[in-house]
This record gives C-alpha cells, structure tokens and sequence, in this order.
C-alpha cells in the first residue's frame, strides 16, 4: 500500500464534527411532542414527515465529507462510495423515526446515545471496507450484517406499532429493504446486482403490507419480516456465487428454524 494510502480510521475532528452536528440536530426532537401524544396534528405530522429526510441529508453529507480523503484518487469516484453510505444514512434515519414515535423519558435519551454510537461505529466499519476492501478485520463485516438486519428489524417494529398508516409504512419498509438488499449482496458477492435488490424489495413489501393487518405484536412482525428479508439476501447471494445444493438452502433453512422457535417462545404468555 502506498504511503498516500488513507489511514485506517477516519480523521478525527472530522468525524467529531459530523456527530456532534447529528446528536444536536437529533437533540432537538425531544422538544417535539411524541406521535402518542400528537397523531392528529398537523404540525407533528409535518414533523414526522421532514425531521428523518433533514437528519439522513445531514448525514449522507457529513459521511461523505469523512470519507473523502484529499489523497487518493479512490476517494474522488463518489459513486463506489455510495454504497457505503448506506447503512450509516439508514442507522440515522432508523434512529430519529424510533425516537419521534417515543415517550418522552429517561428511557429516550439511551436510545439516543445507543444510536449516535451506533452510527460512530458503522462509519469506522465503511470506512474500513471502502479503503481496505478484503484487508479489513472480519469484525468489520460481521458488524455490518448485525447492524443491516438490526436497523431493518428496528424500522419493521416501529411501523407496527400503529402511530403510522399502510400507505406511509410500505415505502418505508421497500426502501429499507432495497438499501439493505443491495448492501448486503455487495459485501457477500462483491457484486452490485440492482435486479436482485428490486425483485428482494418487492418481495419484503408485498409480505409487510399482507401481515400488517394481522393480530402480531410489533416484536413478531419484525422477526417475520427480518427473517425473511435475511433468508432471500442469502438465496440471492448463493444464486450469484452460483452455490447449490445443501450450501445454498442451508443458511436460509437455519435461519427459517431459529424465527420459529424465537416465534413460539415469544408467543408463550407469562
């Protein structure tokens, strides 16, 4: 690697300054009132609406800023950056969604913090991959994968709880589902296959428009929902490596057993 190669971490008060723009901005909803409290007016509905687009915007140009290395030539082609934007922008928007639908409490501001942390490790585990595709720590991707599914799962649980309507939910979760579609067929394969992305997003939706009518708990509709977005990244991912057999259907059949058992267990009444 050359010496003008980038660090392995970002600059610093780069970084710093683009969380602490974030955890201000993010700050400011606690002074809005939560949807349990406010679903019939009209400026929480705007509010709803414009603060998670106002925070992910931020946040899409504040990653790009700490990404851009003023050494390197790599660094300049911002379109085989975009797909590393994605999951830091998503855990952000994931995050200001979750706590306008919160109460107000002690409880809010852990969220908070949990999820300005989150965000802080998702870029250093981009930045790792976009500069050191095939170099990085496995840890690095691991986190990826978790952190995808967990915003997913996160998001499909919100949508449930029954503040917002069908018709705001299914672009949410096709969007949601695209992003993550994409991301994650590119860290497996190492491919960037907008088909797949299309087809596993329509899949997701038409099943998260059909179960949210249905008696589950927002806690059953996401573990659905997750399980079966992770189940079709996985057949997907097999089908572009060209697997078959028990190591193509294998993963997605372990994954299908682990969601029935969580499912029962959750389901006992206590």
């Amino acid at each position: 690697m050359s010496s003008m190669a980038p660090k392995m971490l970002p600059n610093r008060e780069k970084i710093s300054i683009v969380i602490a723009v974030i955890t201000l901005t993010l700050g400011m909803t606690f002074l809005l009132p939560s949807a349990l409290e406010q679903t019939n007016s009209q400026n929480w509905i705007w509010a709803e609406r414009l603060m998670p687009l106002l925070v992910a915007t931020l946040t899409y140009f504040g990653t790009v800023w700490i990404f851009s290395e003023d050494s390197g030539s790599q660094t300049n082609q911002q379109g085989g950056m975009l797909i590393h934007l994605i999951l830091p922008v998503l855990s952000v928007y994931v995050l200001t969604v979750s706590l306008l639908q919160m109460e107000r409490s002690a409880t809010w501001w852990w969220i908070y913090f949990a999820g300005i942390t989150l965000y802080a490790a998702v870029v250093l585990a981009e930045y790792q991959d976009f500069y050191y595709e095939g170099k990085h720590s496995p840890l690095a991707g691991i986190l990826l994968v978790a952190v995808s599914h967990a915003l997913f799962f996160i998001l499909s649980a919100v949508f449930k709880l029954g503040v917002l309507r069908l018709i705001l939910v299914i672009p949410g979760i096709f969007m949601a589902a695209s992003f993550i579609t994409l991301r994650m067929i590119k860290l497996r394969t190492d491919q960037v296959d907008w088909g797949w992305m299309f087809l596993m997003a329509i899949m997701v939706t038409q099943f998260a428009g059909g179960l949210f009518y249905l008696f589950l708990t927002p806690i059953q509709y996401a573990l659905i929902l997750t399980a079966t977005l992770y189940c079709l990244i996985s057949l997907a991912a097999g089908v572009i490596e060209k697997r078959k057999g028990r190591s193509l259907y294998l993963e997605p059949s372990l994954m299908i057993l682990l969601t029935v058992v969580i499912f029962v267990f959750a389901s006992i009444p206590r």
